[in-house]
């Protein structure tokens, strides 16, 4: 709505009205006392000494009226002036805090468009990092051979991952079977899982190497990005992890390869979802914080 105008003190024009009143009576009266002298020595050529007398303290008096009435209009005008400049320098301050807020509006207005910005190119690359990683994982085949066919036979995508996990557990069985005894002490069930998974990217690094970076990298772009709901997007790439998936990923942050990726995953609950079940022992869980298996947020 239009802000109304405020109406100007009618007080204002009565002053300056009443001061110019004053002038002109003053200019008025010493016209009509100067005429009717001037009537009288120029009509008559003649004025007495007691008119003199009486011009003389005419004079005197026109001089103290007439020079008080003028001096009174030049303090009301002058008044005038100065409550008008007072007038004039509130309009500006105002004017100025309009601006101001205008200014901070604007301020306020770009900072959100630079957070939306902001938050449209970083989710722009977080998807863009999500697809390549449905991409890495369709793009993985293996030949895997069928015992009911008895013949082999090529699985690609996420079916690949149950194939990688089943090797990995004959391999660590196999290591298990090395230091002599199904429950060995933790230092050395934690040397085994290293040695066994070292041994198992190994077979496979040309095809795991690449996912279990990429993993990495969403997760550590998210945590190293000035967003504020990290928990939100580190949850939807949660939900592009299969079972199989996240017992790889919980053996990759035991070994010495994943020993970047282990904070990020205790930090974000990356496991919260593993099968209880599909753990080759309960034990392997307490290499990792708590934190990594708690409900996400």
């Amino acid at each position: 709505m239009f802000e109304k105008k405020k109406k100007q003190p009618s007080a204002m024009f009565s002053y300056e009205g009443f001061s110019i009143s004053l002038i002109w009576i003053g200019v008025i009266v010493i016209l009509s006392i100067f005429i009717i002298f001037s009537f009288d020595i120029f009509v008559f050529h003649w004025i007495s000494a007691e008119q003199n007398n009486k011009l003389g303290s005419l004079g005197q008096l026109l001089e103290g009226a007439v020079g008080t009435m003028w001096a009174l209009a030049g303090v009301i005008l002058y008044y005038e002036a100065l409550r008008f400049q007072r007038m004039e320098l509130k309009s500006q301050r105002h004017e100025l805090e309009l601006n101001r807020q205008e200014v901070i509006e604007q301020t306020q207005q770009l900072r959100a468009q630079n957070q939306t910005l902001f938050i449209q190119t970083f989710e722009n690359t977080f998807f863009q990092l999500v697809s390549l990683h449905n991409d890495i994982v369709n793009n993985i085949s293996i030949e895997h051979f069928d015992v009911v066919t008895n013949s082999e036979r090529r699985i690609t995508g996420r079916q690949c991952f149950f194939q990688f996990y089943n090797d990995f557990r004959y391999t660590y069985s196999n290591h298990i079977d090395l230091v002599g005894g199904a429950f060995p002490e933790k230092e050395d069930i934690l040397s085994t899982l290293n040695e066994a998974f070292i041994t198992f990217f190994n077979r496979y690094q040309e095809m795991l190497g690449h996912y279990l970076r990429n993993v990495h990298n969403i997760i550590k772009f998210i945590d190293s990005s000035d967003i504020k709901n990290k928990w939100l997007y580190t949850n939807l790439f949660h939900d592009h992890l299969s079972n199989f998936e996240l017992c790889l990923i919980l053996y990759y942050c035991i070994s010495d390869i994943g020993i970047k990726l282990k904070p990020l995953a205790e930090k974000y609950s990356l496991l919260e979802n593993i099968p209880v079940d599909e753990i080759i022992d309960m034990r392997h869980r307490d290499y990792l914080s708590s934190t990594a298996f708690r409900p996400m947020r």
